[in-house]
């Protein structure tokens, strides 16, 4: 059973790869080369509504919507493709049609934006990863210091680096579209399997003496 699951991690991990190497990760429509639009609507709006109008205008065009302003009374909409003058003025309509606003096609403006490349997306967290890591590393060194910590440190690194892997691999082959969130979320699982790795290894230490 143990090799059965260890070969279909090890062919997940493969095929992930070769999906990475092909067609890359589907980063989120606002890390990719894209067009914006921003609209002040000035009132409070639900996201849900913006998005209905949104598909009904790109429909079949990738799309990220953020709320923006001081009060979150504006929005961003970035399409991960071109922005036609068509589409704008649809879009400007149906926002005027159902907040009552009175935006000005003329004043809309289309921006494009460069995409970011992934190890710019990645950067951030290497200083900090780096030196949790230390810190973590000391702290098993200390708790684990007459049981062989260096082989709980190794065991630990090898446990969440295939489940980082894993996860990744999974993100590549469903297009789940990556970003910042999805990098918290992917260190937050890292902390979880050593909290509960370091507390296994220390019951079953316990256990033995």
């Amino acid at each position: 059973m143990k090799r059965i699951i260890i070969l279909g991690l090890s062919l997940l991990v493969l095929a992930g790869l070769i999906v990475v190497l092909f067609k890359g990760f589907n980063l989120e429509a606002s890390l990719e080369r894209h067009e914006t639009i921003h609209l002040s609507i000035g009132e409070e709006f639900e996201l849900k509504d913006v998005k209905s109008i949104c598909k009904e205008v790109f429909d079949g065009q990738k799309v990220n919507i953020i709320k923006a302003d001081a009060f979150e009374d504006g929005v961003n909409i970035n399409v991960a493709s071109t922005i036609t003058n068509e589409q704008k003025e649809k879009l400007v309509s149906k926002t005027n049609e159902k907040y009552g606003t009175e935006i000005e096609v003329e004043d809309v403006e289309i921006r494009v934006i460069s995409n970011i490349k992934l190890r710019d997306l990645v950067k951030p967290y290497i200083l900090p990863i780096c030196i949790v890591g230390v810190l973590i590393a000391v702290y098993l060194l200390i708790i684990f210091r007459k049981n062989n910590p260096w082989k709980i440190i190794g065991k630990a690194v090898c446990l969440i680096a295939i489940t980082e892997a894993v996860m990744l691999s999974i993100i590549a082959i469903t297009r789940i579209p990556l970003s910042p969130a999805m990098f918290n979320i992917l260190i937050l699982i890292g902390i979880i399997i050593l909290i509960l790795y370091t507390e296994y290894e220390r019951k079953r230490i316990t256990v033995s003496e």
